[in-house]
């Protein structure tokens, strides 16, 4: 893809903020990433689809409001998950510990002030750099939530949707 020229486009038009998207998308080509961002509304499934599609039992999977911060899953020959705070401090933990890490939960500590988590998996599906993103739940009173989807939809280079029921108005 001609990054530069697109670039330029954008600049050009005065579109700011296309001519930064259109950079950031650059990165991700060099670095051989690519972001598939699994969205929709809370308790639609996204969670539960990631896990069978990994074939693993690693994502925290409820009834209500589960997920509590954007989750990256990722190649790694170590697996771990990385609790990355907003203050910018991280804490590493075996995968285990991904279970308890949830929205409103009592079992983990500091849950709310999680900025994201990054989970490293030796899986043969991520090894050449793709990378799903787990979202919290769209269409929910958790400002920070709606806002977290959003952000995570602008970096994705796919988005999969999740319905878990009929579509509704909104999905539509």
């Amino acid at each position: 893809m001609d990054f530069e020229r697109i670039h330029k486009t954008a600049e050009w038009l005065g579109r700011d903020t296309d001519a930064i998207k259109v950079n950031k998308l650059k990165e991700l080509s060099e670095q051989q990433r690519f972001y598939v961002t699994v969205w929709g509304h809370y308790s639609s499934g996204k969670s539960r689809l990631i896990n069978n599609i990994l074939c693993r039992d690693i994502l925290p999977v409820q009834t209500r409001e589960t997920t509590a911060a954007l989750t990256y899953l990722q190649y790694g020959t170590r697996e771990e998950c990385v609790l990355v705070y907003e203050d910018g401090s991280v804490a590493s933990y075996e995968l285990g510990i991904l279970k308890s890490v949830f929205q409103n939960t009592e079992k983990f500590e500091g849950v709310n002030k999680i900025a994201h988590i990054e989970v490293w998996l030796n899986h043969e599906f991520l090894k050449n750099g793709l990378i799903l993103v787990d979202c919290p739940g769209a269409n929910t009173i958790i400002r920070k939530h709606q806002e977290l989807a959003a952000n995570a939809i602008e970096q994705s280079g796919r988005i999969l949707y999740v319905l878990g029921n009929p579509p509704s108005n909104v999905d539509r």
